[in-house]
């Protein structure tokens, strides 16, 4: 899988994550540097970016700069 990941990204690994994730349409919190975003989780993009839908706009998160928690 880390070869895999290495030569295609995450995108061999995008279906898969969509039947694993657990978050998908939960409210959440999340903490980006000292700012939080409440929000219903909206999946991955393709590059693997967090979706937040938060008040009608939709952020992409990167996992190394956010901390999750349920709401």
């Amino acid at each position: 899988a880390l070869q895999l990941f290495e030569k295609k990204g995450f995108q061999p690994f995008m279906q898969e994550w969509v039947e694993y994730d657990l978050l998908k349409g939960k409210m959440i919190r999340t903490f980006v540097h000292q700012n939080t975003l409440i929000g219903e989780a909206n999946g991955v993009t393709q590059n693997g970016l967090l979706r937040v839908l938060s008040n009608g706009v939709e952020h992409w998160l990167h996992s190394a700069d956010v901390s999750v928690k349920l709401d």
